[in-house]
């Protein structure tokens, strides 16, 4: 037994390359239960197959005579999934490559950014997990941080009325 797939479809393709080629025929006149291969030039004989009589009989002989055309059709449907498996997989190393160098680009990006904001005074810092404005004064509701807001207000501390954040004025 082989350990691998591909090892072991190379088992099957071996034995299916140097079995007679199908389709095998019964061929009475070699006897009733001789099969052969009877579409070439000359006839290829399989040999005696006795079957037996009856229904499972005759899905057994419908197996094996068409067990060569059937293995070279499940080959070939192995090989193009196998193919469409590595061509989903260079696809994906692909993304992930994209992924790695967008990644790599936003981070420098990110990091220009902050540098140039220190060099003109902006003194940009990273938005804030939780936003620091109290309403009202010390020890009131402090507001949520929306989409788009980085924890900083235009106006003074407890104004609800001119608090603005993320483009959006709270009037």
């Amino acid at each position: 037994m082989t350990d691998t797939a591909a090892e072991r479809l190379a088992v099957i393709r071996d034995r299916a390359k140097a079995a007679t080629e199908g389709p095998w025929q019964r061929d009475t006149e070699y006897g009733p239960n001789f099969f052969a291969n009877i579409d070439g030039p000359y006839l290829q004989g399989v040999g005696d197959l006795n079957f037996g009589v009856g229904e499972q009989a005759e899905a057994d002989e419908a197996l094996v005579a068409n067990a060569q055309k059937d293995i070279a059709w499940l080959l070939a449907y192995a090989d193009g999934a196998i193919q469409t498996g590595r061509k989903q997989q260079e696809y994906i190393a692909d993304l992930e490559a994209q992924l790695e160098k967008a990644t790599a680009d936003l981070q420098q990006s990110q990091t220009a950014f902050q540098s140039l904001a220190r060099r003109v005074g902006m003194g940009i810092e990273p938005a804030l997990e939780q936003c620091q404005a109290e309403y009202g004064g010390p020890g009131y509701t402090r507001c949520e941080l929306a989409d788009g807001h980085d924890g900083r207000h235009d106006s003074a501390l407890g104004n609800l009325r001119r608090a603005t954040w993320g483009g959006a004025t709270d009037a």
